[in-house]
Parts: C-alpha cells; sequence; structure tokens
C-alpha cells in the first residue's frame, strides 16, 4: 500500500511539473516504482494467492480493470 501512496504522489507531481527535467525525473521515478511493484505483485503475493484455496483471486480483482482503465 505504501507503494500505491508513493505513486499516486509521483503521479501528482508529474501533473504539477512544467519544467522538462522535472517532467522527465517525475515520469522516470513512476516507471520505476511501477515496474519494481508489478513484479513484486506478479512474482511474490499472486502465486501465494493462487496456492491458497481459501483465496478467490477473481474476487480480489474484480474491478480492478475497470478502475485502471
Amino acid at each position: 500500500r505504501d507503494e500505491h501512496v508513493n505513486l499516486v504522489a509521483h503521479v501528482e507531481a508529474l501533473r504539477g511539473a512544467s519544467e522538462p527535467v522535472a517532467i522527465a525525473c517525475a515520469a522516470a521515478a513512476i516507471g520505476a516504482l511501477f515496474e519494481s511493484h508489478l513484479h513484486k505483485e506478479n512474482e511474490l503475493l499472486v502465486p501465494v494467492l493462487v496456492e491458497d484455496p481459501a483465496v478467490s483471486l477473481g474476487t480480489l480483482l474484480a474491478g480492478k480493470h475497470e478502475l485502471l482503465g
């Protein structure tokens, strides 16, 4: 969740940036953080959830596609 908050903060910084260097830095930070976060979710979290018979991954992810666009 901290990474989600951090991503949102970087997106807000990007929205407010007007100088080319600030825009490039914010975009690079978002890209790097998202790549790291996605790797953690796909390689560490999702496999554990898939293996747990008490967890419905479909239920957990319901509505996420619409949320993310």
